[in-house]
């Protein structure tokens, strides 16, 4: 199943990504405070709440590292993977 999602912004900042009715709905934040880091949060339709997904670590001199629903953080190269196929190419995460 895919869907089409949508990519708005207020500033660099702080962003929205979201499909046409907002079912599927992330908010994407990186405070001026914490530059380093990056926080995805979910909105939860039933509850009107938001769910941390993800957060993105960028350190100077360290990779770049990603935290999946609170766990330990990884590698960004061994949790984002490129896949060459039909259509050209595409980003596929390890959940």
């Amino acid at each position: 199943m895919s869907q089409r999602l949508t990519f708005t912004t207020a500033n660099v900042q702080n962003l929205v990504i979201s499909n046409a009715t907002d079912a599927l709905y992330y908010e994407v934040v990186t405070p001026e405070w914490e530059s380093h880091l990056t926080t995805v949060r979910r909105l939860d339709n039933r509850t009107h709440g938001y769910d941390t997904v993800g957060t993105i670590r960028n350190q100077s001199n360290k990779p770049v590292a990603v935290s999946m629903y609170g766990g330990e953080f990884m590698n960004e190269e061994l949790w984002l993977r490129k896949v060459e196929g039909e259509g050209g190419q595409r980003y596929c995460a390890s959940l």
